[in-house]
This record gives structure tokens, C-alpha cells and sequence, in this order.
């Protein structure tokens, strides 16, 4: 089997190039003859109105991604098109260049960006399904992707030809969820329940060797510093704590300086700022923390960073909401708690700290969950009968039209 990745998004540091590479990966250990290919990413959407509109216009039917996509079957000759997201990067028009060549296609839903403007459906600090459930001008009206009318009208009318058309449903054949909030809310939004397979993130499993040994310590917070990952929570926690436990930040974003802020009037003691780092380092202080916090606003699709942390070792204590909720319950490795709510998240985080017995329950717990359906191999296997199941319906759905 031959199997071309595509990924459109530019951003190497990403969540979603981060899957698309290990799942290349694991399936070349399994014997699949795998290319991965990376848009340029595409750039952002600048200026105002009307020359917006007509500049998102371009890039939804830009003829080089058509080009691009043609020359990469004729020359790799894949027996399927695996997709890693499309705008902006590249143009739906991929899609329609597969069709003609008559090779498969399936795409990964990380996020919900067919059914979303915003993509992570939230809203002005907090969780948002409004165009799901009550219609996509709601994102226009509310300006949700990047606060411009003028995007937000592009993005919505873009997702309006393909989905309410549903041509994006003959253009491809299988639509991988992440997880079962995304399946359902796809569904929910009007994408037909026979497309979509879930299929959880793989992630990279540390051995477990000197995971038993290590002293566990203190409260960890990794990923991006963006209201949307919880940066409101997390600097009431940072006061919060002065005193109890120590907080470790690893990530950057837009609100590092405002947190920083906050320690410095706060004279806080607890808070160390490690920024972006590599990662082994990552995972060296997962090893060593107590407690893992995800305080999402957002209707996260899957987050790695909770896997990674499960992996580890480390319970996790994150927002009772989105794919999120669904992993920590699944694992039983952490505690769901109220997004909002910071007497909970405190009571959880404390009853961790300060009980290294129950830290090494949730951790066992949230590791054997994550052996069991994250695994590279299990991924890779997934994967090889998702892709033949498409084969064998694209062959048969083929034949029907050449007779």
C-alpha cells in the first residue's frame, strides 16, 4: 500500500503536524510506503473587507494546490490521499483533483473548522456551539474568525459550498475523528454518521523504566498561552497556590507577558516561566510533576498534551468539556472539573498534591489507558483498515461508474 500525507498547514509546531508525522511514521514500521507532504501554510488573511473577501476567494479556489496535488499522484502514485486539514494552506480544490485522478481520499478532523470559523468553538472566553446548533451566520454576526466580518463571511461561505452542497462528502471518502466529541458534533452539524470513523491521536510512549522510581512534585502546565487554552484559569491558580504547590509554565503565547505580570505584582514565588522547550524536556518534567493542568476553554478535540502527560505518569486535572472530559473519564487518570469553577479546580489539584498514593493510581490508570488505544502500532493497524475499506469501496464505486 502506497500512501501520500498531506498536511496544509505551514506550522511545524503544531498539534496537528505533530499526529500527521507520527502516524507517517508508524506506518512505514509497518511496512507502508508512506510520503508526507507540508503546505506552505498559506500565510494570514490581512486587511479589511472587500479585498479580504477576494483574497480568501483566491486562495479557496487557488490552481496551484490543484497543480501541486496532480503532480504529487502522478509522480508518488499513491493508492490513497490521507489529509492533515486543507485551508489555508491548501485549497479544496486538492480534493477535486484527487476525484479526477481517481484516487481515494480520507481527512483527519482535528478540530471544526468546516462547521466553526473560529475552529476551536469558543467564544469570548469560553465555550461556543452556536453555529452548530443554531446556524453558521452566527459566526459571521459574532466575527469569529480573528474578529473580521469580512474573514468570517469568507470562511462561512467557503464551508456553505462544500458542506451544505455536500460535495465535500463525494470529494471524500472517510472522515477521521479524533474523537467521539468530534464524531457527534459533526453529526450533529449535518455530516452524514456513515463518513466519519474515530480514531484516537497516536502519541510517543516512554518506556516506563525509572517512571516508578521518581519523586512526583508540584503542578505543570504545557501548551500555548492563549485565552483559549485557559490562561484566565490558570493565572487564578497561580495566585491560588502561592504557598501550597509549586507551578511549572512550559509554552508561549499571547498572554505570557500579562501572566508574567501577575506574578511580578503579585510577588509570587511558585510560578516558574520555562517557555518552549523540546520534547525530552517536556517529558522530563512530566516525570517529576505531581499533577498535569488543563484548564481549556475551548471544545478541544483531543489534546495531546493530556495523553502525553497519561503517558507519563501524570494525573491530569482539565476543563469538564470537549474531547478533553472524554479522555480523562475514559482513562479514569485525572479529574474533570467545572471550566469556570476555581474552588474545584483547587480542591482537585490539592487532593493530588498532597497524596502521592492517589497520584500513582490516576497515573497507572491514565497509562494503561493510553498503552491500550494510543499506541503507534495500534494507530498504524487502524489506519491499514480504515485505508482498505475505502480502497474496497472506491474500486467497487468506480466500477458502478464505468459501465
Amino acid at each position: 500500500m502506497r500512501v501520500l500525507i498531506v498536511h496544509g498547514s505551514g506550522d511545524r509546531t503544531s498539534g496537528e503536524y505533530g499526529v500527521a508525522l507520527e502516524e507517517a511514521e508508524a506506518l512505514k514500521t509497518s511496512g507502508v510506503s508512506v510520503h508526507l507532504h507540508v503546505g506552505t501554510g498559506g500565510g494570514t488573511l490581512e486587511g479589511r473587507g472587500l479585498p479580504m473577501v477576494l483574497k480568501g476567494a483566491r486562495r479557496l479556489l487557488s490552481t496551484e494546490s490543484y497543480r501541486t496535488m496532480v503532480f504529487l499522484v502522478k509522480d508518488f502514485r499513491p493508492d490513497i490521499v490521507h489529509f492533515h486539514g486543507l485551508l489555508p494552506g491548501i485549497s479544496p480544490l486538492a480534493l477535486v483533483a484527487c476525484r479526477k485522478l481517481r484516487v481515494p481520499t480520507v481527512q483527519t478532523l482535528h478540530n471544526f473548522r468546516w462547521v466553526c470559523v473560529e475552529g476551536g468553538l469558543f467564544r469570548q472566553g469560553s465555550y461556543c456551539e452556536d453555529c452548530i446548533s443554531g446556524g453558521p451566520t452566527n459566526g459571521v454576526r459574532h466575527r469569529c474568525a480573528k474578529g473580521s466580518y469580512a474573514a468570517s463571511l469568507g470562511l462561512t461561505l467557503t464551508n456553505q459550498l462544500l458542506v451544505r452542497t455536500r460535495l465535500l462528502f463525494r470529494l471524500v471518502d472517510r472522515f477521521i475523528a479524533v474523537s467521539n466529541f468530534v464524531r457527534d458534533k459533526y453529526v450533529q452539524a449535518g455530516f452524514p454518521l456513515e463518513k466519519i470513523i474515530v480514531k484516537p491521536n497516536p502519541i510517543d510512549l516512554p518506556e516506563e523504566a525509572g517512571l516508578e522510581e521518581c519523586e512526583r512534585e508540584g503542578v505543570l502546565f504545557v501548551g500555548r498561552l492563549s485565552p483559549g487554552k485557559g490562561t484566565a484559569m490558570l493565572e487564578r491558580l497561580m495566585s491560588q497556590l502561592d504557598g501550597a504547590a509549586s507551578l511549572t509554565i512550559i509554552g508561549d503565547g499571547p498572554d505570557r507577558t500579562l501572566l508574567r505580570k501577575v506574578c511580578e505584582c503579585q510577588r509570587l514565588r511558585n510560578v516558574t516561566f520555562k517557555g518552549v522547550q523540546d520534547k525530552d524536556q517536556v517529558r522530563q518534567a512530566m516525570y517529576a510533576t505531581a499533577c498535569v493542568v488543563v484548564p481549556s476553554q475551548c471544545g478541544e478535540a483531543s489534546p495531546r498534551v493530556a495523553a502525553e502527560a497519561m503517558a507519563s505518569k501524570a494525573p491530569v486535572v482539565g476543563s469538564d468539556v470537549g474531547g478533553l472530559a472524554e479522555i480523562i473519564k475514559a482513562s479514569g487518570g485525572g479529574f474533570c472539573v467545572a471550566p469556570r469553577d476555581v474552588g474545584e479546580w483547587l480542591r482537585a489539584v490539592k487532593s493530588i498534591v498532597d497524596s502521592p498514593g492517589m497520584t500513582r493510581q490516576l497515573g497507572e490508570a491514565g497509562r494503561r489507558h493510553v498503552e491500550r488505544h494510543c499506541s503507534a502500532a495500534d494507530s498504524a493497524r487502524r489506519l491499514r483498515e480504515i485505508y482498505t475499506q475505502v480502497l474496497a469501496s472506491a474500486r467497487q464505486s468506480y466500477r458502478r461508474s464505468d459501465r
